[in-house]
């Protein structure tokens, strides 16, 4: 019997012209590389974790699926080839006109379980690639597997929100509120256009910590100052002060089901107040 019910769902991750660029979207944040500075440790550690994989440019260290060999996949009649030239990725895949296109790989999704690949389209359109490659079984495959009717029965329309060119599978409008830190999409409806920008390509530390230039500006003048010394750094969140709920909410900016209301969730606001819970059919 399937019943709908309001849940908080804790996964592990969500569902990405001129190459957006990654200049300050605030003065108030200051980067996962300027924390490191200071918290080698704390950023080694970091490091090897699942946020700072979150999404990566794309590069011979960071591609894990097989663009060489293994490197060819259908599904559903249609053929999509992975490809490797002069240390760039692609992959050629049909587009909604049916014509085989070639697209440049500039970012990948994920780098544990699968990989998801991501190319940039006219307008600033960052588009998640038709096929993903599984790390664990080492094969690609197309996500809409086992979702969708068999294709032989109801080929894929351009129109169908599991086409890959279809706007819910669009990053700058779909998965970018937990695959980088610190975004601004800047839509523009009347050319639709984006012009993304952010401040790191990870779950960056002050996703979870708050804006750090306050707190590197204390640190700075502290160095110097003798009475600043003395005081205490109130800049960043407190952790240790949020109630539970605050605690889960912190983690549910990401790890939950939901649809964006606004952006700039910081730690301790009200979590209505930025997204609201979607009900899911069981």
């Amino acid at each position: 019997m399937l019943m709908k019910k309001m849940v908080w769902v804790l996964i592990v991750g969500v569902c990405l012209g001129c190459k957006p660029s990654q200049p300050d979207v605030s003065t108030e944040f200051v980067g996962v590389h300027r924390c490191a500075s200071c918290h080698m440790e704390a950023y080694q550690k970091w490091q090897r974790t699942t946020h700072a994989t979150s999404m990566q440019e794309a590069t011979p260290q960071t591609i894990k699926g097989d663009f060489t060999k293994n490197n060819t996949y259908t599904f559903g009649g249609v053929t999509s080839t992975m490809s490797l030239q002069n240390g760039r990725y692609f992959i050629t895949t049909p587009g909604a006109d049916g014509t085989q296109d070639t697209h440049e790989v500039l970012y990948t999704i994920g780098d544990r379980d699968t990989q998801w690949y991501i190319a940039e389209l006219p307008g600033g359109h960052l588009q998640i690639l038709p096929v993903y490659f599984d790390v664990r079984r080492n094969t690609w495959y197309n996500p809409v597997e086992g979702i969708i009717a068999s294709p032989s029965e109801r080929p894929l329309d351009p129109r169908d929100t599991s086409f890959w060119m279809h706007f819910g599978r669009n990053w700058s409008a779909q998965c970018f509120d937990c695959h980088a830190s610190q975004i601004e999409v800047n839509y523009d409806p009347d050319a639709g256009t984006y012009d993304s920008r952010w401040v790191d390509l990870s779950i960056n530390c002050e996703t979870c910590h708050g804006p750090g230039q306050g707190h590197v500006a204390f640190w700075e003048r502290a160095l110097t100052d003798a009475d600043a010394a003395s005081m205490r750094d109130t800049s960043l969140v407190n952790l240790r002060t949020l109630s539970a709920e605050q605690s889960v909410e912190l983690c549910a900016q990401c790890h939950a089901t939901k649809r964006i209301l606004k952006l700039g969730y910081r730690p301790g606001d009200n979590f209505y107040d930025f997204y609201e819970p979607v009900v899911l059919d069981f």
